[in-house]
């Protein structure tokens, strides 16, 4: 069986974050699916975090 989540409440995301490079569209999904990309905060050393997507 493999394990899926939500990503939802998008608009607060740059309040709970920050303000990170140009955010895409990113849709509510109630049913996320392993393999599917999603968006993480991401951040290398003394850069900057920025969101990135990945699986």
């Amino acid at each position: 069986m493999c394990g899926r989540f939500a990503f939802f409440n998008v608009e607060g995301f740059e309040d709970a974050y920050g303000t990170f490079n140009p955010l895409p569209t990113l849709p509510s999904s109630y049913n996320i699916s392993p393999g599917r990309s999603i968006p993480v905060v991401s951040q290398d050393g003394n850069e900057n975090p920025e969101v990135v997507f990945a699986k």
